[in-house]
Protein backbone atom coordinates (compact mmCIF):
# COMPACT_ATOMS: atom_id res chain seq x y z
CA UNK A 1 0.00 0.00 0.00
CA UNK A 2 1.14 3.85 -0.45
CA UNK A 3 1.95 6.50 -2.76
CA UNK A 4 4.14 4.76 -6.19
CA UNK A 5 7.49 5.51 -6.34
CA UNK A 6 7.93 8.18 -8.82
CA UNK A 7 9.40 7.71 -12.16
CA UNK A 8 9.24 8.17 -15.78
CA UNK A 9 5.08 7.72 -16.35
CA UNK A 10 4.22 7.41 -19.84
CA UNK A 11 0.63 7.64 -20.58
CA UNK A 12 -0.44 7.02 -23.74
CA UNK A 13 -3.89 8.26 -25.65
CA UNK A 14 -6.67 6.54 -23.68
CA UNK A 15 -8.50 3.86 -24.70
CA UNK A 16 -12.32 2.70 -24.17
CA UNK A 17 -13.58 -0.35 -23.86
CA UNK A 18 -16.46 -1.88 -26.08
CA UNK A 19 -19.96 -0.90 -24.35
CA UNK A 20 -22.05 -3.78 -23.04
CA UNK A 21 -25.77 -1.63 -22.79
CA UNK A 22 -25.03 1.27 -20.97
CA UNK A 23 -21.96 -0.02 -18.64
CA UNK A 24 -18.65 -0.28 -20.05
CA UNK A 25 -16.38 -3.51 -19.37
CA UNK A 26 -12.76 -2.84 -18.51
CA UNK A 27 -10.01 -5.94 -18.07
CA UNK A 28 -6.94 -5.89 -16.36
CA UNK A 29 -4.02 -7.76 -17.72
CA UNK A 30 -5.24 -11.10 -17.75
CA UNK A 31 -1.99 -12.84 -16.10
CA UNK A 32 -2.05 -9.95 -13.17
CA UNK A 33 -2.13 -12.98 -10.86
CA UNK A 34 1.06 -14.15 -12.12
CA UNK A 35 2.53 -10.78 -13.01
CA UNK A 36 2.70 -9.79 -9.34
CA UNK A 37 3.63 -13.16 -8.44
CA UNK A 38 6.28 -12.53 -10.13
CA UNK A 39 6.80 -8.61 -9.31
CA UNK A 40 7.28 -9.88 -5.28
CA UNK A 41 9.46 -12.70 -5.82
CA UNK A 42 11.57 -11.10 -7.88
CA UNK A 43 11.57 -7.88 -5.64
CA UNK A 44 11.09 -5.44 -8.16
CA UNK A 45 10.34 -2.30 -6.42
CA UNK A 46 9.02 -0.64 -10.29
CA UNK A 47 5.32 -1.76 -9.85
CA UNK A 48 5.42 -1.74 -6.37
CA UNK A 49 4.01 1.05 -3.82
CA UNK A 50 4.67 2.32 -0.52
CA UNK A 51 4.00 5.79 1.78
CA UNK A 52 4.25 6.33 5.07
CA UNK A 53 0.69 5.03 6.99
CA UNK A 54 0.47 8.57 8.46
CA UNK A 55 0.16 10.35 4.84
CA UNK A 56 -2.93 7.71 4.31
CA UNK A 57 -4.55 8.49 7.17
CA UNK A 58 -3.97 12.16 6.26
CA UNK A 59 -5.27 11.84 2.95
CA UNK A 60 -8.43 9.90 3.96
CA UNK A 61 -8.94 12.39 7.00
CA UNK A 62 -9.16 9.59 8.83
CA UNK A 63 -8.43 8.31 12.55
CA UNK A 64 -5.42 6.93 13.37
CA UNK A 65 -6.33 3.07 14.23
CA UNK A 66 -6.48 2.05 17.58
CA UNK A 67 -4.74 -0.86 19.62
CA UNK A 68 -8.34 -2.13 20.44
CA UNK A 69 -9.18 -2.28 16.36
CA UNK A 70 -8.74 -4.70 13.69
CA UNK A 71 -7.48 -3.41 10.39
CA UNK A 72 -7.37 -4.94 6.63
CA UNK A 73 -4.51 -4.32 4.77
CA UNK A 74 -5.90 -4.59 0.79
CA UNK A 75 -2.60 -5.22 -1.72
CA UNK A 76 0.26 -5.63 0.56
CA UNK A 77 2.49 -3.36 -1.54
CA UNK A 78 6.00 -3.19 -0.17
CA UNK A 79 4.67 -4.52 3.05
CA UNK A 80 5.13 -1.14 5.12
CA UNK A 81 2.02 -0.44 6.09
CA UNK A 82 1.06 -3.91 8.11
CA UNK A 83 4.35 -3.50 9.24
CA UNK A 84 3.33 0.30 10.59
CA UNK A 85 0.24 -1.57 11.85
CA UNK A 86 2.14 -4.16 14.12
CA UNK A 87 4.77 -1.53 15.55
CA UNK A 88 2.39 0.46 16.84
CA UNK A 89 0.46 -2.36 18.44
CA UNK A 90 -2.49 -2.82 15.93
CA UNK A 91 -4.11 -5.90 14.52
CA UNK A 92 -3.74 -6.24 10.83
CA UNK A 93 -4.62 -9.30 8.19
CA UNK A 94 -3.18 -8.46 4.78
CA UNK A 95 -5.25 -9.76 1.68
CA UNK A 96 -3.47 -9.82 -1.43
CA UNK A 97 -3.01 -12.26 -4.55
CA UNK A 98 0.26 -13.31 -4.76
CA UNK A 99 1.60 -15.57 -1.87
CA UNK A 100 4.80 -14.02 -2.48
CA UNK A 101 3.68 -11.07 -1.09
CA UNK A 102 2.05 -12.32 1.99
CA UNK A 103 4.91 -14.10 2.82
CA UNK A 104 6.78 -10.92 2.90
CA UNK A 105 4.44 -9.89 5.95
CA UNK A 106 3.74 -12.94 7.91
CA UNK A 107 5.83 -12.08 10.25
CA UNK A 108 3.66 -8.86 11.01
CA UNK A 109 0.37 -9.61 10.02
CA UNK A 110 -2.04 -12.01 12.48
CA UNK A 111 -3.39 -13.92 8.98
CA UNK A 112 -2.75 -13.50 5.37
CA UNK A 113 -5.52 -14.05 2.95
CA UNK A 114 -5.27 -14.93 -1.05
CA UNK A 115 -8.71 -14.63 -1.67
CA UNK A 116 -11.36 -12.03 -0.39
CA UNK A 117 -13.54 -15.28 -0.21
CA UNK A 118 -11.80 -16.25 2.89
CA UNK A 119 -12.43 -13.00 4.72
CA UNK A 120 -14.07 -13.82 8.16
CA UNK A 121 -17.41 -11.94 8.33
CA UNK A 122 -17.89 -8.88 10.89
CA UNK A 123 -14.18 -8.83 11.81
CA UNK A 124 -12.63 -5.74 10.89
CA UNK A 125 -13.18 -2.02 11.96
CA UNK A 126 -11.23 -0.45 9.22
CA UNK A 127 -10.07 -1.77 5.86
CA UNK A 128 -7.38 0.29 3.39
CA UNK A 129 -7.06 -0.24 -0.15
CA UNK A 130 -4.59 2.44 -1.76
CA UNK A 131 -3.31 1.23 -5.65
CA UNK A 132 -5.47 -1.48 -5.88
CA UNK A 133 -8.53 -0.10 -7.94
CA UNK A 134 -6.65 0.63 -10.99
CA UNK A 135 -5.50 -3.43 -11.58
CA UNK A 136 -8.79 -4.69 -10.95
CA UNK A 137 -11.55 -5.16 -13.65
CA UNK A 138 -14.65 -4.11 -12.84
CA UNK A 139 -16.00 -7.39 -11.87
CA UNK A 140 -13.40 -8.62 -9.86
CA UNK A 141 -13.65 -5.14 -8.05
CA UNK A 142 -16.92 -5.48 -7.37
CA UNK A 143 -16.80 -8.71 -5.74
CA UNK A 144 -13.94 -7.40 -4.05
CA UNK A 145 -16.20 -4.71 -2.19
CA UNK A 146 -18.87 -7.15 -1.80
CA UNK A 147 -16.63 -9.70 0.28
CA UNK A 148 -14.69 -6.87 2.14
CA UNK A 149 -18.17 -5.07 3.54
CA UNK A 150 -19.25 -8.82 4.86
CA UNK A 151 -16.22 -8.61 6.73
CA UNK A 152 -16.81 -5.56 8.02
CA UNK A 153 -18.00 -5.02 11.37
CA UNK A 154 -21.10 -2.88 12.10
CA UNK A 155 -20.05 0.69 11.44
CA UNK A 156 -16.98 -0.69 10.42
CA UNK A 157 -15.16 1.42 7.22
CA UNK A 158 -13.52 0.70 3.71
CA UNK A 159 -11.17 3.84 2.91
CA UNK A 160 -10.42 3.02 -0.79
CA UNK A 161 -8.51 5.21 -3.46
CA UNK A 162 -8.97 5.16 -7.24
CA UNK A 163 -7.73 7.20 -9.40
CA UNK A 164 -9.04 8.95 -12.70
CA UNK A 165 -8.09 11.51 -15.52
CA UNK A 166 -8.47 14.75 -14.97
CA UNK A 167 -11.19 14.67 -17.96
CA UNK A 168 -13.32 12.59 -14.97
CA UNK A 169 -13.97 9.89 -17.97
CA UNK A 170 -13.66 6.18 -18.11
CA UNK A 171 -10.37 5.10 -19.81
CA UNK A 172 -7.92 2.52 -19.51
CA UNK A 173 -4.53 4.00 -19.33
CA UNK A 174 -1.92 2.22 -20.54
CA UNK A 175 2.00 2.42 -18.70
CA UNK A 176 4.93 0.97 -20.80
CA UNK A 177 5.94 -2.01 -18.53
CA UNK A 178 3.15 -1.92 -16.08
CA UNK A 179 -0.03 -3.67 -16.06
CA UNK A 180 -3.08 -1.74 -17.65
CA UNK A 181 -4.63 0.88 -15.28
CA UNK A 182 -8.06 1.38 -14.91
CA UNK A 183 -9.62 4.99 -14.71
CA UNK A 184 -13.34 5.44 -12.78
CA UNK A 185 -14.66 8.79 -12.43
CA UNK A 186 -15.91 9.37 -8.59
CA UNK A 187 -19.46 9.32 -9.39
CA UNK A 188 -19.03 5.42 -10.78
CA UNK A 189 -16.54 4.78 -7.84
CA UNK A 190 -19.75 6.03 -5.22
CA UNK A 191 -22.04 3.79 -6.91
CA UNK A 192 -19.88 0.75 -6.93
CA UNK A 193 -19.83 1.24 -2.81
CA UNK A 194 -23.58 2.19 -2.64
CA UNK A 195 -24.67 -0.80 -4.50
CA UNK A 196 -22.94 -2.82 -2.80
CA UNK A 197 -24.64 -1.87 0.81
CA UNK A 198 -22.02 0.72 1.79
CA UNK A 199 -22.77 4.32 2.93
CA UNK A 200 -20.21 6.52 0.78
CA UNK A 201 -18.91 9.83 0.56
CA UNK A 202 -15.87 10.97 -0.75
CA UNK A 203 -13.15 12.64 1.38
CA UNK A 204 -10.46 14.13 -0.32
CA UNK A 205 -8.19 14.27 -3.74
CA UNK A 206 -4.93 15.03 -4.91
CA UNK A 207 -3.22 15.66 -8.37
CA UNK A 208 -0.34 13.33 -8.19
CA UNK A 209 1.04 12.19 -12.31
CA UNK A 210 0.18 14.88 -14.85
CA UNK A 211 -3.42 14.37 -15.89
CA UNK A 212 -4.30 11.79 -13.26
CA UNK A 213 -6.05 12.25 -10.01
CA UNK A 214 -6.21 10.28 -7.04
CA UNK A 215 -9.12 10.94 -5.29
CA UNK A 216 -10.44 9.05 -1.65
CA UNK A 217 -13.43 7.12 -0.51
CA UNK A 218 -15.08 6.06 2.69
CA UNK A 219 -17.77 3.39 3.10
CA UNK A 220 -19.25 2.69 6.32
CA UNK A 221 -21.29 -0.48 6.50
CA UNK A 222 -24.53 0.06 8.33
Amino acid sequence: MGRMKRKKHLIKTPTKAPLSGTRMERKADPDYKQFWQDEHCNSNSRCMSTTNPNNVFRWFGMPHPTSNQIVLDIGVGTGEFATHCNDWGITVDCLDIAPAALSKVEQVARHGYLSAESLPANEYDVAIAMFVTQHVADNNLIHLITQVRRSLKRGGKLYIQFPTLQTMEPSIVENEGKPLEICRPPKEALSMLENRGLQAKEVGQRLTFPHVFLYFMEGTKP
